[in-house]
């Protein structure tokens, strides 16, 4: 039963949000002037951010950010001067090797910011941007395991359209069938995205909506309808949700199947994991998606998981987005089935700086993000998200480098760490062995197969494969997946320990389902440990 407390709670969280959102609905559309925005941001980005940094942490004694500055021995002035003499990344790249930066651990609170001769107390709040106010509430995907609540003021919301806008001139939307697939509250990403769409007159032709069954979320969907209704009266043309089945993304397959036979090109706006789901559906129906492009985010787009999804005809091309931060890179057509984004450089600056990981016998190019925007969520400076990757100078012509999106960044990979028994092992090998070892010798798909840390109050592994996969015995998929364990970084000493303590039970299970109906190849239980994206 619902407490009183918790009640009133979720009410003024529901009224927030309405009132976020008739701010947001009532802001300007994007347009032409808009793009011309990007540009003059981009021209003034060293200055924007010195201005937003003096604001938000020089003039606030105690904050935490000062307080490295001040062990660096860096006042503003030197900061300015820094900037000027070594460009903005520079000045960053400089201040990193001071010890101003904020790790994965730091910024969570799992751990205090330690640096020689300092101790400083941390959690997410406080790096929260004092000058954003009030907004639309957002969770972020909760690829951490546990998602953190970031508020986004309306003006960071239509400065997103002009991404969204960017990308629909680049895609040609505007010719395509527009489908989301995303899930209905509390996440508000099908609400807000069906809105964007309508506010670049755009509007999506459907919308299929998961995050529970009716019994257990009956109060989120006439939530969901009352919210439908309430963007309907402001003009916009935004579809009310069909609620796909459990685990079933067949109607999805089947209306994507209906349009590309009629002759129009689809888009749909995803996850990875529907994504995934939709192309497996489609083969079962015999369903050709030639012609269909999925923009999927969220998730990691590894390469079995891209496989799949081409496998059924589809086009797919990723988006990088952290909640935290914000996002990060999108897509153009020049990169279709590789990995590489266009750096929204407006927005975010990003370093490539090694960091060690234990277990692995080198440094992994660790990914550092700042910030830039007045209305970001957060204030970071060089700060970790357990992401490594490459950043290069783009050779595009595409609308995001004609603009002046000059960097892209790839091979983008997590390295969160899996920990069973004490051991590490680095994850990206993991999600290697459950989407493509696993599928290729026993049956099935990547999705199939999911890893599980935390289960036996915490210190077992569960390997969970979907029920009718595989008929091969729980014993021999362990040792398949201990055996190709033992090859990786990490993985000798690790499958030993696992072994000799039967920390690895293989169970015909489905596997777990995030708040946001993501299924991700590696699950942490409990404490503010993380999903792997």
């Amino acid at each position: 039963m619902k407490t009183a407390a918790s009640v009133r709670s979720a009410f003024r969280e529901y009224f927030d949000l309405t009132v976020g959102l008739r701010r947001y609905l009532r802001g300007p559309a994007p347009g032409p002037g808009a793009v011309r925005r990007i540009r003059e941001q981009l021209e003034r980005r060293e200055q924007r951010w010195l201005e937003l940094v003096r604001r938000s942490v020089f003039d606030r004694r105690g904050h935490p950010y000062r307080r490295l500055f001040e062990r660096a021995g860096c006042e503003f002035g030197d900061l300015e001067n820094a900037v000027r003499a070594k460009g903005l990344e520079g000045a960053l790249s400089a201040l990193y090797d001071e010890g101003v930066y904020l790790t994965e651990d730091e910024f969570r609170g799992r751990a205090p910011i330690r640096r020689r001769g300092l101790e400083i107390e941390s959690r997410p709040e406080l790096f929260r941007n004092p000058c954003v106010r009030r907004g639309v509430l957002q969770r972020s995907s909760g690829t951490t395991g546990r998602p953190a609540v970031a508020v986004s003021a309306a003006a960071r919301d239509w400065h997103l359209e002009i991404y969204r806008l960017l990308e629909a001139q680049e895609f040609e939307l505007e010719r395509c069938a527009r489908l989301l697939v995303r899930p209905i509250l509390p996440s508000v990403i099908g609400l807000v995205s069906s809105m964007s769409f309508a506010r670049m007159g755009l509007p999506a032709h459907g919308w299929f909506g998961y995050g529970g069954s009716l019994r257990r979320a009956w109060h989120y969907r006439i939530l969901t309808r009352w919210l439908v209704g309430f963007v309907r009266l402001h003009g916009l043309s935004v579809p009310s949700p069909k609620y796909l089945p459990p685990g079933d993304f067949t109607p999805v397959a089947r209306w994507l199947g209906g349009r590309l036979r009629r002759g129009e090109r689809c888009y749909v706006g995803c996850f990875v994991s529907p994504a995934v789901r939709t192309a497996a559906a489609a083969a079962e129906e015999g369903t050709d998606l030639s012609g269909t492009m999925f923009f999927a985010g969220g998730e990691e787009l590894t390469p079995a998981r891209r496989e799949a999804i081409e496998a059924s005809g589809a086009e797919v091309y990723s988006r990088y987005w952290i909640g935290e931060v914000g996002p990060i890179g999108f897509p153009c057509r020049r990169q279709r089935g590789t990995a590489r984004l266009h750096v929204l450089s407006d927005s975010v600056a990003v370093l490539v700086e090694p960091k060690t990981v234990r277990g692995l016998s080198r440094p992994v190019p660790a990914l550092w993000f700042t910030t830039l925007l007045p209305m970001s969520s957060f204030i970071l400076i060089n700060a970790e998200m357990g992401d490594a990757g490459e950043i290069s100078r783009s050779r595009c012509d595409c609308t995001y480098a004609r603009l002046g999106f000059e960097w892209e960044i790839s091979g983008i990979r997590s390295y969160s760490k899996l920990t069973g028994q004490g051991m590490t092992v680095f994850a990206s090998d993991v999600v290697r062995i459950l989407e493509r070892t696993l599928p290729q010798r026993f049956g099935g798909t990547a999705g199939d197969y999911q890893l599980i840390e935390g289960c036996d109050r915490g210190a077992g592994l569960e390997l969970r494969v979907r029920p009718g996969v595989t008929a091969a015995p729980a014993e021999a998929i362990s040792e398949c997946f201990l055996g190709e364990l033992r090859r990786c970084y990490g993985g000798a000493l690790s499958t030993e320990v696992w072994r000799h303590s039967g920390a690895l039970r293989v169970t015909a299970a489905d596997p777990l389902v995030g708040p946001t109906g993501k299924v991700l190849p590696l699950h942490l239980l409990g404490g503010f440990g993380g999903e792997v994206r």
